[in-house]
């Protein structure tokens, strides 16, 4: 798992690397979100997601750097380091009034923690994520997020 910030502060990111695959999310907390998911070879990063997005990025040591663009075209240069639970890419899939929703969140090393809240392309910050037990409330409900795995399928659901 790698965790960190683009190079302007614009946006957080995290990268979950399974063997050769790999998923990640990026979000700056209010509007921009971007999902993506691909490949591991050898100390290089390649992930695609919707639109234009890519995140092309380099190992070294314990730090993964490179590219990011958003589906909206938006290029940032990125810097995320190695980092354990519960750092990471936190996802949950529900319904609200009708419409389906879904929540990412990116956890920095330090426990903080940065999210998206998308409810039929309408876009706001997520609830507070629970980092003892992935939860949160939404609604009034208890609801549950589940880690992302870098070989689970992030894009195109």
């Amino acid at each position: 798992m790698y965790s960190g910030r683009t190079g302007g502060r614009e946006a957080t990111v995290a990268v979950a690397v399974n063997g050769d695959r790999a998923a990640a999310y990026l979000c700056d907390g209010s509007s921009v979100e971007t999902w993506l998911q691909g490949s591991v070879t050898g100390d290089q990063v390649v992930l695609t997601g919707r639109d234009t997005a890519a995140l092309i990025g380099t190992v070294s040591g314990a730090t993964l750097s490179g590219t990011v663009v958003t589906s909206a075209g938006q290029a940032w240069l990125f810097s995320a380091d190695e980092a354990s639970p519960p750092a990471g890419i936190y996802e949950a899939r529900t319904t609200i009034d009708g419409l389906a929703t879904r929540i990412g969140w990116v956890v920095l090393p330090d426990g903080t923690q940065v999210g998206i809240q998308n409810v039929g392309g309408d876009r706001s910050p997520a609830p507070a994520l629970d980092l003892e037990d992935a939860t949160f409330t939404l609604g009034g409900a208890a609801r549950e997020a589940t880690p992302i795995d870098g070989a689970d399928t992030v894009v195109g659901q």
